[in-house]
């Protein structure tokens, strides 16, 4: 399935935000923190290019909250503005929050 272009469109501003980061990281000599960048902009350029709507949910609800679990709250702000993009096209996706979540058991609600 082709990805939608506002998602797309959301996903490639998440994926410059993390190449800005991992550029951050790597001047920063901190690999752990590289390690992580490099983690998320491959589940990002993953769901771009192999993208499903089950897909979106998984990184919305599980790897986009583990990511953030990772973050501290300095790093999570700009995150967090691209997120609040992208989670209005996550929703519109699925019949109800709930729905979204029901495969995973996260006890997180947006």
């Amino acid at each position: 399935m082709t990805c939608p272009l506002e998602v797309a469109d959301a996903l490639l501003d998440l994926i410059d935000l993390g190449i800005t980061e991992s550029r951050r990281a790597a001047e920063a000599n901190d690999p752990t923190w590289s390690a992580r960048e490099a983690d998320h902009l491959y589940r990002l350029t993953h769901l771009l290019h192999d993208y499903s709507d089950d897909l979106l949910r998984f990184y919305w609800a599980v790897e986009r909250v583990a990511y953030l679990r990772q973050l501290d709250g300095y790093r999570s702000i700009a995150w967090q503005l691209l997120w609040e993009r992208l989670r209005p096209l996550v929703h519109a996706r699925f019949d109800s929050v709930e729905s979204l979540y029901a495969s995973y058991e996260l006890g997180v609600a947006d």
